[in-house]
């Protein structure tokens, strides 16, 4: 994972590609004007073929409803939420 700090308009021509953005258009809306922004790449990103359960997620993370803002998750958590996702496949 990295985190990329600058401009919009910035980090929109060097990355904006791998974004999830449409548009450099649909990206300055999404930043409402503010004059740096924050990007996190992340390497070698797969998607789980059997999704978390958003019963065994709320379980874990110890929330009935995820707040607006996001949260962020510490190592033991992903480790957790890893573990529940290969069983079945290992």
């Amino acid at each position: 994972m990295e985190r990329i700090s600058g401009s919009p308009d910035e980090l929109w021509k060097l990355h904006g590609f791998e974004t999830v953005f449409k548009s450099q258009e649909e990206f300055e809306d999404f930043v409402e004007g503010r004059s740096r922004v924050t990007l996190i790449r992340f390497k070698n990103l797969q998607e789980l073929e059997k999704p978390i359960s958003w019963k065994d997620l709320s379980a874990i993370l110890g929330i009935k409803k995820m707040p607006n803002g996001g949260r962020y998750l510490s190592r033991e958590t992903i480790k957790s939420l890893l573990k529940r996702s290969f069983e079945g496949y290992v």
